[in-house]
This record gives structure tokens, C-alpha cells and sequence, in this order.
């Protein structure tokens, strides 16, 4: 049986972007690689505070996306605290952000006429 090769730490500020459904703070499957590369490499570094962004796109009002955004930021804790919850503290999430429509999500995230 081949062993998986663990994750390498983390140092500095690395960003992961996970997909999420239109409207929803639910992670789509093909985000949960990535969400699970995350989780395992941060884990191995129980130093590294942790700042979690949600974001949104142009679909919509500030008065849905902004606690839109929130949801999402929050809903990242629980999926690591789950599996890891000696890893991941509450006192380990620093900052959890709503960031609604401040970025653009890139061309390969988005549905056609959204930014």
C-alpha cells in the first residue's frame, strides 16, 4: 500500500478558492479537494492564525450578498472543525469576513454576465 505524502506547511499568506452554489454557503463537491488540502496542511501547523474570506458575485443586492458573503466565510469553520476540532480552536480564526462583491471572481468560477 503507497502512503500519501504529507502535506507541507504553511508559511506567509497562501490564498485557496473554493466554489460554492448560487445563492447557498454550501461548498460544491469539486471545491472539497481543495478544501481538504487546506485543512491538512494547516492542521500540521497548529501556529498559523486563521483569516477566512466569503465573497459574492454581482447577482443580487448588498442586502442578500453582504450576509450572503458572511455565511460563507462562516461556513469554512465548522467543515474543518469537524474532522480536526483539536486543530482548529474557535481562538484559532482570527478574522472571518463578509467581502460580498469587492473582488471578481476569475472568468473560470462564474457563470456567463456575472463578475
Amino acid at each position: 500500500m503507497q502512503r500519501k505524502p504529507s502535506p507541507a506547511p504553511f508559511s506567509g499568506i497562501k490564498r485557496f478558492t473554493s466554489t460554492l452554489a448560487s445563492g447557498s454557503d454550501q461548498p460544491l463537491p469539486d471545491s472539497l479537494p481543495t478544501l481538504n488540502e487546506l485543512k491538512d496542511s494547516l492542521a500540521i501547523n497548529s501556529q498559523l492564525a486563521l483569516q477566512i474570506d466569503g465573497y459574492t458575485d454581482n447577482a443580487g443586492s448588498d442586502s442578500v450578498n453582504v450576509p450572503l458573503s458572511e455565511k460563507r466565510a462562516q461556513a469554512v469553520r465548522p467543515i474543518f472543525q469537524k474532522v480536526a476540532p483539536l486543530s482548529f480552536p474557535d481562538s484559532r480564526f482570527k478574522q472571518v469576513s463578509a467581502m460580498a462583491r469587492r473582488i471578481r471572481l476569475p472568468p473560470t468560477h462564474r457563470p456567463r454576465g456575472r463578475l
